[in-house]
């Protein structure tokens, strides 16, 4: 219906007619205009590319852990008061785990006192040395019926398997 209405350049609002429209400045540019902060940002961007390399070895090194910390987890979860058969688990995991942070040749061949003394040595405060360190020789090379634990010492017993399995101290990287 507009096209049967004669529209001159007088029609509208009078106070608008004339003014010229507005140029909108062009947008700001995403990339730095000086040299300063492109080698700012390439710097950053380097050392978060470190940072996460970093932490992602990390994680991959300390694999070893988790998944002896979910074993462990497992068999806590699963040990009824007076099973022996759980307990019985707890050194093969400490060895397990210290074969894959110290070399086999250093390891393997170590039971007894130098077994316990090496548990102890290798991590912050363990507290293997007392009656946790005979159970925990007991548990690995006597018959189940020959050895008794209370609750107590169980309980004291993965607490320090799971100390060592948490602090010990890794040797080089692997």
């Amino acid at each position: 219906m507009t096209g049967d209405l004669p529209v001159d350049d007088t029609f509208g609002n009078d106070l608008l007619h004339g003014i010229a429209e507005i140029h909108l400045p062009s947008p700001v540019p995403w990339t730095p205009s000086a040299p300063g902060w492109t080698i700012l940002w390439v710097l950053l961007l380097m050392a978060g590319t470190w940072t996460a390399w970093r932490l992602f070895s990390r994680w991959r090194r300390n694999a070893y852990r988790r998944r002896a910390l979910g074993l462990l987890k497992s068999v806590r979860r699963r040990t009824l008061p007076g099973d022996k058969a759980a307990l019985a688990a707890l050194p093969r995991l400490l060895k397990n785990a210290a074969l894959k942070a110290y070399p086999r040749s250093r390891v393997a061949s170590l039971s007894g006192e130098k077994w316990i003394a090496f548990l102890e040595d290798h991590c912050p405060d363990p507290g293997f040395r007392d009656q946790a360190g005979r159970h925990l020789t007991a548990i690995a090379y006597e018959a189940p019926e020959t050895w008794s634990i209370t609750e107590q010492e169980a309980a004291r017993l993965f607490a320090l398997v799971e100390r060592w399995i948490r602090r010990h101290r890794r040797e080089g990287p692997r």
